[in-house]
Order: structure tokens, then sequence, then C-alpha cells
């Protein structure tokens, strides 16, 4: 009774092992244990727009009177621009890395872009004066994931078109 005792005991301890993902090894053989592969994905890059262009300095209203510039970023999913999170003009979408303008004009990141807009802090009280709620949820969202303190905002089309910057 007790030879069988024995044997129940170690192949009760071979189950519990196995189950936890040890592996018996003699003593001179290195014991390997692997860590499950961890799965990240950066977040679908998103151009940033208005929902219409109809709201207040994008349509019928004074348009900002700075220049917007800098290159094309794209982190973690946001579009930046010279570091800050952009506000583009109705119409702009993304697909993968590269941007288009509501003229068609295509951009990609690492161009150099430049149009009439201004630059507005990424919080709540000062972007709500230029975009709709749910866009300013995900400025302020992509401005916390990456970082940035400001916002650049692109006039709508009837300002002005971005360009690329040649210089």
């Amino acid at each position: 009774m007790s030879h069988l005792y024995r044997v129940g005991g170690v192949v009760a301890v071979c189950v519990i092992a196995g189950g936890a993902g040890v592996v018996a090894s003699r003593q001179d053989e290195p014991v390997s244990v692997s860590a499950p592969a961890e799965v990240t994905s950066a977040p679908p890059a998103e151009a940033l727009t208005r929902l219409d262009d109809g709201l207040g300095i994008t349509g019928g209203h004074e348009g900002l009177q700075a220049l917007v510039r800098g290159a094309v970023q794209l982190v973690d999913g946001c579009f930046l621009l010279a570091g800050d999170v952009v506000i583009w003009p109705h119409g702009t979408h993304a697909t993968g890395d590269e941007i288009t303008l509501p003229d068609g004009a295509t951009l990609k990141v690492g161009d150099t872009v430049q149009g009439a807009g201004g630059y507005y802090q990424a919080d709540y009280q000062d972007l709500r004066l230029v975009s709709d709620s749910p866009t300013v949820h995900r400025v302020v969202s992509c401005s916390r994931r990456t970082n940035a303190r400001s916002v650049a905002v692109f006039n709508s089309y009837s300002y002005g078109p971005i360009r690329r910057d040649e210089e």
C-alpha cells in the first residue's frame, strides 16, 4: 500500500507541475519557462476633424489669423504637427499614415505643411470655442497620450487650403 501512495504522490506532483508550465529536467539541463507573448497594437491613425463645417471659426465667421506650420507626425495613433495635436478641416480623413485633405491632396508623415489657423491649449475650455464636443474629447485624449500641450487648428478650406511647405 505504501508503494501505491508514493506513486500516486509522484503522479500528482507531475500533474500539478505540468499545469503550472514547469518543465522537469535533469539537474545538469537548464530549465526553460517562457512568458506569454505580449500583444500590443497602436490605435489606428485618425485625422481629427470637426463634425461639420459650420461651427465657430469654420464657416461663415472670421477665420483665425495665425500661420499653422510644421512637420506631420504620427504618434500613438494621433497625427501631430510639430508636436501639437491637429484639428484638420472638415472633410479630411486618414488612411494608414496618409492624410487626405478636402481638396484631395495627400500628406504623408514627414511632410511640412502650412495653412491659416491658430493654436489653443489642449483643454476642454479652450477647444470648445473652435470645435464640437466629440472632437474635443478625442483631441484631449490624443494630447494626453502624446504629451502634447497645444493644439494646432486649421481654418476651414473657405479661408484657403493647406499646402506643402517647399522650404
